[in-house]
């Protein structure tokens, strides 16, 4: 229901607007694993050609980045637009329309860092996921809380 009105705009869009779209829904259900890492590059591609204002929520092209950076284990660039994807959100709290987007960034963000094994990052991603428990009433809360407390078993 929250995408409804971002779904079905007054005003004409963007073909743009509605692949972030489409992309974020395979996210959402998992889809981006089994994608071939030319459609991958096609997804980063589209989102790095996009203005953040006309995005269809705020940060979704930086995190959308990030997860396909992290598919294809490019660890580097996905903790740089998880990063930006926080920063984005941290600094428009007024503008988030979809509160999921920085928790599961901070999710993802703590993902890559312990995956990344160059530096000992286990503080800063148990921050990551703390922080990420803070955000309340959300699309998929439920999915996250499960994922952050296998993740808080790993560690």
């Amino acid at each position: 229901m929250n995408r409804c009105n971002h779904a079905i705009p007054d005003e004409e869009r963007d073909p743009i607007y509605w692949k972030l779209l489409c992309y974020e829904i395979m996210y959402l259900w998992n889809l981006l694993g089994s994608c071939s890492s030319m459609t991958l590059q096609t997804i980063i591609d589209d989102c790095k050609s996009v203005d953040e204002s006309s995005e269809p929520f705020l940060g979704l092209s930086q995190f959308l980045i990030g997860a396909s950076c992290y598919v294809l284990n490019d660890y580097e660039n996905a903790i740089i637009s998880f990063r930006k994807c926080i920063d984005i959100c941290n600094e428009n709290p007024s503008k988030l329309k979809l509160i999921y987007l920085p928790a599961y960034a901070n999710y993802e963000l703590a993902v890559v860092l312990m995956k990344n094994s160059v530096g000992d990052y286990k503080d800063e991603a148990q921050k990551l996921l703390q922080t990420a428990q803070m955000y309340k009433n959300y699309d998929f809360e439920h999915r996250l809380k499960l994922k952050i407390y296998n993740m808080n078993l790993m560690m």
